[in-house]
């Protein structure tokens, strides 16, 4: 038999208030994140987050393309994962390339 637990009034607005901030928080990220990837396009630098394209969407496709990762890698990653890898990239002098940084912050990630 599935157990169930009876929220009080305050608890579910803790929680609901908990999950916009975060979801507030990894919108704000997203957006920092897009303006930093569309540069980089400008410069024909292509970001991709395993396989789909992140350049020219919304902050609403930029996080179903991490949610998809999840699927792919086999691991879910998040904005605040990807973020410092493609903050990283501004400053490394790339010439035109297509970047996957979703198995960057995954290889990343396993070499730290």
């Amino acid at each position: 038999m599935i157990e169930t637990t009876t929220l009080t009034p305050e608890e579910l607005k803790t929680r609901s208030d908990d999950h916009m901030s975060q979801w507030l928080s990894s919108e704000r990220i997203t957006t920092r994140m897009l303006n930093i990837v569309n540069g980089l396009r400008l410069k024909g630098i292509l970001c991709h987050i395993c396989g789909r394209s992140i350049a020219k969407t919304t902050v609403q496709g930029s996080l179903k393309a991490i949610r998809h990762s999840g699927m792919v890698l086999g691991e879910q990653l998040s904005v605040q994962d990807i973020f410092p890898v493609v903050d990283n990239l501004e400053t490394m002098g790339l010439g035109p390339c297509r970047i996957d940084v979703g198995k960057v912050t995954v290889q990343w990630r396993e070499a730290r």
